[in-house]
């Protein structure tokens, strides 16, 4: 226990307080248990409440450094820390987006255009080039290096790794990291090229440069790091595209940036063209099959005309009434209808033919383009932009197999999206469009057979003759329309407008956009200062001395008497210590007093679970405290094994406790006068072996009986719990125990194994005394409004009080 400051109790007016620990005793056997008396209140204890708010701050305070100590590993790591971080600079660039318009092909919808926009965008045959443009798949350790790498290309088998290289006298060595040699050279000479460099700097360069180290990735590798730094946005239904990279070199991210968007307008604008040019080639194959079926109707018609030239014509016969039939809307039609059903035979011929034409068995998209139906008739539309999606995949397969093999996942899936437009969509929509026309020849061929009859008298001639016209009319018509279209086809090949365009270039930030050193530096001193916390709340969950209340009154099963401050050594805090103190046993007397027994007067034994609790400390003030109440007091010392009141208060050791149980010395020679005039003291007397035998005699029980009688109050000093069976027999002889927890110092599990025992005893446990606790955090609810504390007056201009006026502690009332 931390000992009260001296100046506290001066030795003219008071005993000295305890001033040093009490030294341990050799534990004896226990007292046998004696039937335990019932409780009294009847009631079981309250469930313990649980850690409070005021603990957790206390446990805090109590390791505020080991919390400090962390907080400041938690600055250093954070310093370390920033030295790995580089700040991040973000660039910001837009592409606008003009659609081009898709003559014949099927339009996009505002969410397919974002799609396709977004994902070509990302594509490797977009970043692939901005990778070994600005070569970054080399990163030379010194900036100044950078120099050397400008002829600096890759192989495809480029073997990645940090390089050294070593240049002296002429000659070179490449290491790969820093022991394996890999090359070895003339400077001057390609460099590197066992590991897939395409590199011959020249020699000058390395003067002055002995090591370079530098580091190769592959540029696929590369292109995937970029792509998760650039970060698009395309809101539904904007025309601007915006891109924003972030890089820790401010002018190569915008340097990448700026390439990036160029390389996205070429590419975009290289498919646009190839689009374009694959229509005009199948328009042209539409052209050449309409030329063709033109020049056999045109035969046709004039292979007719000059075999009936010699005929009689029907328009140098006279008119009769079925001649009035060319004019008729009924011949008309039926001629009209003939011409269809034929037209709709041959064009299904032409799907089947074009079904099974293809070149790896499957359809031909040229032969299915060049049949009328399908590129004029509205049915067809379905058909129609499959075969527009089947050309523009062609184009991209194509494209993707000149730079990747055909294990390459985006060729398999251009592949097998092809295949399942060849084999079930376009032959699926080819042969509804069949059973569409096979329908309607049936249609035609009924109204055919309905009209014949009326067309019987018709000479055939002019029945051909009109037919074959008509037939030419229709081819020629046909003809000129694809004639335009593959004219237009071509001139939007060679004045196609670009879809995209970069619309603001990305410039240098002059400050970095995002420096995680702060929050890193922050990061580390938050973690580490929760980390402090945590050491401290587990130290104190781990900790086995008593240091809160809750530990007394639920743990325990005590209540708390009242609390006696912790006295520190200030000449400045003097008055303050001394009034905490006084009001504390004032407290503590007041609570003993009405938690004993009047009727057969009031005597308690003061303990503690070890012996340097301050047991006797508080057993000496208490019993001044109540001396200073007007009440007449006896201290007795019942630590027989090592008691020190005689020399607290000053006055022989012997006769004492033991002198009388023994029979050596007579009642009144044992006693000693104190300087407090209402405190009596019985020392413990000689040191015997047999004294604890002696307290548990009936010789003790008579005593007290006795000094009940004689004195107001009894309060004996006991040996600690954990030294033997003393403390209980005193216990048991004054019937009440009060036990004395001192913070930081009590054993916890001690304590509470001792008052197991102590429950099995005939005698009742008043309380706990909390010894030398900060008033502070969890107990400051038990200190008192030092502005408050009595204080004596002049005593020239106010009547004396009566009584013992304020030697050692205050005088009070009593309670």
């Amino acid at each position: 226990m931390t000992a009260p400051d001296p100046d506290i109790f001066p030795k003219d007016d008071r005993v000295r307080a305890l001033t040093r620990a009490e030294p341990a005793a050799a534990p004896l056997p226990a007292l046998p248990p004696e039937p335990m008396p019932a409780w009294e209140g009847g009631d079981e204890p309250p469930p313990p409440s649980g850690p409070s708010l005021e603990r957790y701050v206390a446990a805090i305070r109590r390791y505020k450094w080991l919390i400090l100590a962390c907080v400041a590993l938690g600055g250093i790591a954070g310093v370390v820390g920033m030295r790995f971080v580089a700040p991040l600079y973000v660039v910001q660039g837009s592409i606008s987006i003009t659609p081009a318009p898709r003559s014949g092909a099927r339009p996009m919808t505002d969410q397919a255009q974002r799609t396709n926009t977004l994902e070509m965008l990302s594509s490797y045959r977009v970043v692939d080039p901005v990778v070994t443009q600005l070569r970054l798949f080399v990163t030379p350790a010194a900036r100044a290096d950078s120099i050397l790498f400008r002829p600096f290309e890759v192989e495809p088998g480029v073997r990645p790794g940090a390089y050294v290289l070593r240049a002296a006298q002429g000659r070179y060595e490449l290491f790969l990291g820093d022991t394996t040699r890999v090359e070895a050279g003339m400077l001057g000479d390609s460099i590197g090229r066992s590991v897939g460099f395409r590199w011959q700097p020249f020699a000058s360069l390395f003067t002055g440069r002995s090591e370079v180290e530098f580091t190769v990735r592959t540029p696929r590798e590369v292109s995937v790091t970029l792509r998760e730094r650039m970060q698009p946005r395309l809101l539904d239904g904007s025309s601007l595209l915006t891109m924003t990279f972030e890089d820790p070199d401010p002018l190569r991210a915008a340097t990448t940036l700026n390439t990036w968007m160029e390389s996205f307008v070429a590419v975009s604008a290289e498919l646009q063209r190839a689009q374009v040019r694959k229509r005009a080639d199948v328009l042209d194959g539409q052209l050449e099959f309409a030329r063709s079926e033109l020049a056999s109707a045109e035969q046709a018609l004039e292979g007719f005309r000059v075999s009936t030239a010699t005929l009689p014509s029907e328009s140098r016969i006279p008119q009769l009434a079925g001649t009035q039939l060319l004019q008729d809307p009924v011949f008309t039609a039926y001629s009209s209808q003939q011409v269809e059903a034929q037209s709709l035979r041959r064009d299904r011929e032409a799907i089947l033919r074009a079904l099974a034409e293809g070149p790896d068995g499957g359809p031909s998209a040229e032969g299915l383009y060049a049949v009328p139906t399908v590129a004029t008739d509205p049915a067809a539309t379905e058909l129609r932009q499959h075969l527009d999606e089947s050309l523009r995949r062609e184009v991209r397969l194509r494209d993707l197999r000149q730079r990747y093999t055909e294990e390459w996942r985006e060729v398999v899936l251009e592949r097998e999206a092809l295949s399942q437009l060849r084999t079930r969509d376009i032959p699926r929509t080819a042969r509804a469009l069949v059973a569409q026309i096979d329908q309607q020849l049936a249609t035609v061929g009924s109204e055919l057979v309905a009209k014949e009859q009326d067309l019987r008298d018709i000479p055939q001639r002019t029945i051909e003759l009109g037919r074959l016209t008509r037939k030419f009319e229709v081819e020629d018509r046909r003809y000129r329309t694809l004639l335009e279209d593959a004219q237009r086809a071509r001139l939007d090949e060679m004045t196609i407008p670009e879809e995209y365009a970069v619309y603001d270039r990305a410039i240098a930030p002059l400050r970095p956009s995002r420096n995680q050193a702060p929050v890193i530096l922050a990061g580390a001193i938050g973690a580490f200062f929760a980390l402090g916390i945590g050491l401290a709340l587990l130290l104190d969950l781990l900790d086995k001395r008593f240091r809160y209340p809750q530990q007394a009154t639920d743990d325990m099963g005590l209540f708390v008497l009242g609390v006696v401050p912790l006295v520190r050594r200030s000449r400045r805090a003097r008055d303050e210590q001394q009034a905490q103190m006084i009001e504390a046993f004032r407290a503590i007397r007041m609570n003993l007093r009405y938690a004993m027994d009047p009727s057969r007067g009031m005597a308690l034994t003061i303990t503690s679970p070890g012996p340097t609790d301050g047991k006797s400390f508080v057993s000496a003030n208490l019993a001044l405290s109540f001396g200073d109440a007007g009440l007449r007091v006896l201290l007795i010392d019942g630590d027989v094994r090592r008691g020190q009141q005689h020399d607290t208060f000053a006055v022989p050791q012997r006769p004492g406790l033991v002198d009388y149980l023994d029979g050596d010395a007579l009642l009144p020679e044992v006693f000693r006068e104190t300087t407090h005039p209402n405190v009596t003291l019985l020392p413990c007397g000689r040191r015997d072996r047999r004294a604890p035998e002696l307290l548990s005699g009936p010789r003790l029980t008579q005593l007290l009986t006795q000094l009940r009688a004689d004195y107001d109050v009894v309060v004996v000093d006991s040996p600690p719990l954990g030294a033997g069976s003393d403390a209980y027999a005193l216990g048991i002889a004054t019937g009440d125990l009060a036990v004395v927890l001192r913070g930081g110092v009590t054993d916890r599990k001690l304590a509470a194994a001792k008052l197991k025992v102590v429950e099995t005893l005939p005698l009742r446990v008043l309380g706990g005394i909390l010894n030398a606790v900060d008033m502070g955090g969890v107990y400051k609810y038990y200190d008192y409004y030092l502005d408050y504390a009595a204080k004596d007056e002049d005593q020239g201009r106010l009547p004396a009080a009566s009584g013992e006026g304020s030697r050692g502690l205050q005088r009070m009332e009593g309670p």
